[in-house]
């Protein structure tokens, strides 16, 4: 008895904002609501992108105000869909106030191989990291600063390659 007031309540507030879902259809049920932000967490997708399928299937932005057939459709969508990689370093230029994020293992890694190109020993590099980062070991950084020394290192290493070494200058 519920379940129908509300359904026929969102069905008439969604009429009257002009929402496609005429009065005669029904309403998703919360079950499906349930599922399709379940699945969405799942693909690590954003409000937003969620939003962006719902849009897709019914032309309207409301994941709550699809009609059943709809919220079939974009949990249709959301099930065939593939998680996409996490990229927690490139292309990420801010994070909301207050999050800390580590650096992904792999981010570690290329900074780690770049100490290496550059020929630097444990000592140097933990005093290069002291001096500009003021931490001894890159696992410390964050996902920011260590995005920060691994695009200094990238620079050093471009310079040192640009640079003739002493033996070419001495030939």
């Amino acid at each position: 008895m519920l379940s129908s007031k509300l359904s026929t309540a969102m069905t008439i507030s969604h009429a009257k904002r002009g929402s496609p879902m005429s009065e005669n259809a029904e309403s998703l049920t919360p079950k499906q609501l349930k599922m399709i932000w379940a699945r969405a967490n799942e693909l690590g997708m954003t409000e937003r992108q969620v939003r962006n399928v719902a849009k897709e299937v019914s032309g309207n932005r409301s994941v709550s105000g699809l009609s059943k057939a709809q919220a079939s459709r974009v949990i249709d969508r959301l099930q065939n869909r593939k998680p996409e990689p996490q990229e927690r370093f490139v292309g990420v230029t801010e994070l909301p106030a207050g999050v800390f994020a580590m650096p992904a293992r792999g981010h570690v890694a290329a900074v780690l191989k770049l100490k290496d190109k550059l020929d630097w020993d444990d000592e140097h590099f933990s005093a290069w990291l002291l001096k500009y980062f003021k931490v001894k070991d890159v696992r410390l950084l964050d996902w920011r600063r260590a995005r920060g020394a691994f695009l200094a290192l990238k620079k050093i290493k471009e310079r040192q390659e640009k640079k003739p070494s002493a033996k070419e200058t001495a030939l």
